[in-house]
């Protein structure tokens, strides 16, 4: 009986040890596996427009934009040349985390985040 109760024991601990091992929270990314892309799109003349991306590590790129007015042109343009940046995201392996934008003002700031597909 004393063997009995010393197995079962045993059994529960290690049950319990396996349990909480396998419950942790998933890993969260690490900023090598994110990728940062910051829009600015200004309607203002004393602003401009440009793209920042943020590889990590201090590796930064900057694409220029047009500025935002009264003809359509800025904004075409500047759709195209985001939607040329995210599909070369996309094409690398990444995933879109989390997406943000607002406008204080004449300056429209959109943030996309994404992390690399395991």
């Amino acid at each position: 009986m004393k063997n009995f109760k010393l197995l079962a024991a045993l059994l529960i601990t290690i049950l319990f040890l396996n349990f909480k091992s396998s419950a942790q929270a998933p890993a969260t990314p690490t900023t090598s596996d994110l990728l940062v892309v910051r829009v600015y799109e200004a309607s203002a003349l004393a602003l401009r427009s440009y793209m920042v991306i943020s590889y990590g590590g201090g590796k930064i790129e900057e694409v220029p934009l047009d500025m935002l007015g009264l003809n359509t042109k800025g904004t075409k343009t500047n759709v195209d040349a985001i939607n040329t940046v995210l599909d070369k995201i996309f094409k690398d392996g990444y995933s879109l985390l989390s997406s943000t934008g607002g406008s204080p003002g004449s300056l429209l700031i959109t943030t996309y985040i994404f992390t690399k597909k395991q």
